[in-house]
């Protein structure tokens, strides 16, 4: 008798719990999408109209599609990719994050390669790109502060459901306890206790997920006496195929106890949100919050890249056309001490952003359609991380001796920028210029839906 109770709890109590394991914890993406998709060799291939591009903002790997019209009139495809190949070959979070409490931390890895091609007839256009982020306050890697909040966070909800498991644990254990009670009562073989212990076992996840697709499938509202119910009818048949029909009328209203009993653990069981959903939960409220306050922080960039032309779309015909450095830096409108104390200083420090962008263009070949330039810009954002106004102003010199060009002048746009979703962009804008440019037009208005497909950034990842 000692033999057989012994054999039934060690049978019960060595099922693994699964409310005592946390699920395993793997947040990989967690890359913060401040701007536009603007993979740098799509600037360097002139596919848009010149913009001043926000710096930083790096993802591992993105492919970017875009479509425009030619002074032709004509329909013209392009295809960009980027990639950061540090991000590729280094996953390891501690490798990346920055250890101490300056947030200016060089990110000597933030390099992204890309390249682009677009093609009008016959002629292809090859790009090729560099693109180098030292600095960049939007990085939360870079923030000590709020990555240590998300460790304490995790602890403390490991803590917490440390409770909850020696909490469940102390009803599983009074559970069982009441399946052995009613072994001694019943008097009957050991191999059927088993069998019965099998649909109200606490930790059957397989049949717990099987009676709830089969309520589900019915199609009708459950509720605890639905639940019960339905227990109670594969008790009844397990006592009727054992040939105990009369045990089970004399011990209904007990056995009906224990499939309430277990009705709640079943509720519990699906109810309880997974540990890995509960801490991702909380991280996109805290990644959102950080998007909110940083969107427009310090960031600085360069990048280079050239261009290459074939006429007969064949390897052979590729000829160098030009190349382009760059030098980008951005940061909220006004200084930290600016109108210090007050709630226009507060607004435009969350609401603002100021870009200042360089570019120098050179051709390899004179020619008299390619000018030779220099762009010096700046451009204003208000609004937030996902809605924004912009203004933006440039001085251009453009230079050509084939055609002994030699004229400046003033570029301006006005529009906005509206996220639909991650990688999805909407944009309008109009502007105008002071000089006519190769092929005569001197306005220049834009309507855009900018996507690109990409890979997020690695974050935490076992």
């Amino acid at each position: 008798m000692k033999t057989k109770l012994l054999s039934i709890a060690t049978w019960l109590l060595s099922v693994n719990g699964l409310m005592a394991q946390p699920d395993t914890i793997e947040l990989r993406d967690f890359y913060m999408d401040f701007s536009t998709p603007g993979i740098s060799a799509f600037s360097i291939l002139d596919i848009e109209p010149s913009a001043i591009s926000r710096p930083g903002n790096l993802k591992e790997f993105a492919l970017g599609v875009t479509n425009f019209v030619n002074t032709k009139g004509d329909l013209r495809a392009g295809l960009a990719m980027e990639w950061a190949p540090f991000y590729t070959f280094n996953r390891k979070t501690g490798n990346w994050q920055n250890k101490s409490n300056n947030r200016d931390k060089f990110e000597w890895k933030n390099i992204t390669l890309s390249f682009a091609t677009t093609n009008d007839s016959t002629n292809v256009k090859l790009a090729s790109a560099l693109r180098f982020s030292p600095i960049d306050r939007t990085n939360p890697l870079n923030d000590k502060v709020w990555m240590d909040s998300i460790s304490e966070y995790f602890y403390s909800l490991v803590k917490q459901r440390e409770i909850q498991n020696r909490s469940f644990d102390l009803a599983r254990k009074d559970f069982v306890k009441k399946v052995l009670d009613a072994y001694l009562k019943y008097k009957i073989p050991i191999e059927f206790i088993e069998s019965l212990s099998h649909p109200i076992d606490v930790y059957d996840s397989y049949r717990m997920k099987r009676l709830k697709l089969k309520l589900d499938t019915l199609g009708t509202l459950y509720d605890r006496k639905s639940i019960a119910n339905e227990v109670l009818l594969e008790l009844k048949e397990l006592f009727s195929d054992n040939g105990f029909e009369d045990i089970y009328v004399q011990n209904e209203i007990e056995l009906m106890g224990l499939c309430k009993e277990y009705t709640d653990f079943f509720y519990q069981y699906h109810s309880s949100v997974s540990f890995s959903a509960t801490f991702n939960q909380h991280i996109l409220k805290m990644k959102e919050e950080y998007k909110k306050a940083n969107w427009n922080k310090w960031a600085l960039q360069l990048s280079a890249g050239g261009l290459f032309n074939s006429e007969k779309a064949t390897l052979s015909d590729l000829n160098g056309q030009h190349y382009e450095l760059a030098f980008t830096t951005g940061f909220p409108l006004i200084g930290k001490n600016w109108f210090k104390g007050t709630s226009f200083n507060t607004f435009m420090r969350a609401h603002s952003q100021l870009i200042l962008q360089v570019k120098n263009q050179q051709y390899f070949t004179k020619d008299s359609l390619h000018n030779n330039g220099l762009f010096f810009g700046g451009r204003i954002l208000l609004g937030n991380y996902d809605k924004r106004f912009s203004f933006e102003m440039a001085y251009i010199q453009q230079s050509n001796t084939t055609t002994d060009l030699n004229q400046s002048g003033f570029r301006y746009s006005v529009g906005t920028e509206i996220k639909i979703m991650d990688n999805y962009w909407l944009e309008l804008a109009i502007g105008g210029q002071n000089f006519e440019d190769k092929s005569g037009v001197n306005i220049l208005p834009r309507f855009a839906f900018r996507h690109a497909f990409g890979n997020e950034n690695r974050y935490f990842k076992k």
